[in-house]
């Protein structure tokens, strides 16, 4: 078989040639002629491997994120008749995402699913092998967030949210039987969310992780019943009210704390003091933040209903 007709060859040839550096004209060379023959045997339509082809020439893996390279690999691996079946099974369980349990299509089908949108806000933040428990506890946070902005923005009535914050206030799972349905669906997920990181700082002796990230994701949500409530009362905040509010109520000061767990010793109980502050580094993020999301987010909020934003507060 010569090398033009080997795809397979040509492919990892392909790939391989994208670890270059500056001066490895063999390599250069590779590039240009794995290039040309991969678009090709593409053209052709022939080839076996097409759906990795196409995706190589976008985007070899050496230029994208490798658990999404691998997530992406699982189909293409499934549909393969040699493929080991021990080791899909166990490459599946391995993305195996907890937000699955949360059921968000039918409990809550009001709220947006940003799960994965989470996972990789998370892995840009604590990106190294091993603050893999770290990027779980954020992205779950984010998700939890998320939902609760939803109910508070776009669903729950003022009353229902009056209970809603009551209960958050409380922490006390003995209180979510004053809670609608489908309120319960996000307040025992919660709960249990932060009963487990708890635990496992515990075990670690740091369980004042804990307590910060819960006590300002409180905070966040007095500040989510202000905004419901200028939007139920038709109040317009003047811009002074509706940024002492706004900026906590973009949620940095809590997803900084909340990343803070599980990253190791060197997080210190002066950091969590410090941070839980609002140092002036947070304090200018917030407001960067929530002025630009109200820019981009306006009109499509000022439709489906919501409180005053900057654009409009007096």
């Amino acid at each position: 078989m010569s090398l033009t007709s080997d795809v397979k060859g040509l492919l990892e040839l392909y790939e391989a040639s994208h670890l270059r550096v500056h001066g490895e004209d063999i390599l250069e060379e590779a590039l240009g002629f794995t290039t040309t023959h991969l678009g090709l045997a593409k053209a052709a339509g022939t080839i076996d491997l097409s759906a990795l082809v196409s995706h190589a020439l976008y985007q070899p893996i050496r230029k994208g994120l490798p658990r999404l390279e691998a997530r992406r690999f699982i189909s293409i691996y499934r549909d393969d008749a040699s493929h080991n079946k021990t080791l899909l099974k166990f490459a599946e369980l391995d993305f195996n995402l907890w937000g699955k349990s949360l059921d968000l299509p039918t409990k809550l089908p009001f709220v947006r699913d940003r799960l994965v949108e989470a996972y990789f806000w998370a892995l840009g933040v604590d990106f190294e092998p091993q603050y893999s428990f770290a990027r779980e506890i954020l992205a779950k946070t984010m998700v939890m967030t998320s939902i609760m902005d939803g109910i508070y923005d776009a669903y729950g009535t003022l009353e229902e949210l009056q209970l809603l914050s009551n209960a958050i206030q409380r922490w006390d799972v003995d209180y979510i039987d004053q809670l609608p349905k489908y309120m319960k669906s996000f307040y025992k997920p919660l709960l249990d969310l932060f009963g487990e990181n708890e635990q496992a700082m515990i075990k670690q002796g740091k369980s004042y992780y804990v307590k910060y990230a819960k006590d300002t994701f409180k905070q966040l949500c007095e500040c989510y019943f202000v905004e419901a409530k200028w939007y139920n009362e038709n109040f317009v905040p003047t811009m002074e009210e509706y940024m002492r509010n706004a900026v906590l109520s973009v949620g940095y000061i809590m997803l900084t704390l909340t990343s803070f767990i599980g990253i190791g010793d060197f997080v210190t109980l002066e950091i969590f003091n410090w941070a839980s502050k609002n140092p002036k580094i947070t304090d200018v993020s917030s407001v960067v933040d929530r002025l630009m999301n109200d820019v981009t987010s306006h009109k499509f909020e000022q439709e489906r209903g919501h409180c005053a934003s900057a654009l409009n507060a007096t």
